[in-house]
């Protein structure tokens, strides 16, 4: 984390506002992606780059020291989006200015890895936020997967304090989405380059009868 994060400076990639610079910065976000996939790198760095995306968007005053910190690579972020077929619901209660999380994660990718954890959460009145919570504030059960380059985690929220990092909705919430899609499948096609590359290697050096498999 430390070499391609803080030294190389990835962390602060996924900035993203609403000028011109913003294709800029997606079209260096998905090559990175697509060189770490090709190298099967691990930290996993979409998730935070989500993080980081979603906090750069957001009017809250709050979010700019944690923003600083992430982008610097000091904190490590990770967000879940939720979606339609989802169950795992997060609410959130305000007491006197301070806010407390409570739900369940059933799958929280990258989880186990970031130190700030941040989640869709509807209050009393039905509306929603995006709330940071402390990894240290949260519990979780590390799930075995498939995939070993990410960490996934069920994690659990039992009036976990928070912090309110942005209220955007819908909209916001859908431009994520396209982004994680985007950056997953730049993380894809960097794996698939890779998987080609050892097949024509394999065909042009491995002989079989004298000559090499590729010839025949």
């Amino acid at each position: 984390w430390k070499s391609l994060a803080q030294d190389f400076g990835a962390a602060s990639f996924g900035g993203l506002d609403e000028q011109a610079s913003d294709t800029v910065t997606l079209a260096g976000l998905m090559a990175l992606h697509r060189v770490l996939g090709y190298h099967v790198a691990a930290p996993d760095l979409i998730a935070h780059h989500l993080v980081v995306a979603l906090l750069s968007m957001s009017s809250c005053g709050s979010t700019a020291s944690t923003l600083d910190r992430l982008a610097s690579g000091e904190l490590r972020g990770a967000l879940y989006l939720p979606t339609e077929r989802t169950a795992d619901e997060v609410v959130s209660t305000d007491r006197d200015g301070d806010v407390y999380v409570t739900g369940t994660v059933s799958a929280f990718t990258s989880a186990p890895d970031a130190d700030a954890l941040v989640v869709w959460a509807r209050d009393g009145d039905h509306r929603g936020s995006w709330q940071l919570v402390h990894r240290g504030d949260a519990l979780l059960h590390e799930l075995t997967t498939l995939d070993l380059t990410r960490r996934v985690a069920r994690v659990e929220f039992r009036d976990a304090p928070a912090t309110t990092v942005s209220t955007m909705a819908d909209p916001d919430a859908a431009r994520l989405t396209r982004l994680s899609a985007l950056l997953h499948a730049s993380e894809a096609v960097g794996g698939a380059h890779r998987c080609l590359d050892l097949a024509v290697d394999n065909a042009l050096n491995r002989e079989q009868f004298g000559r090499p498999v590729g010839s025949f």
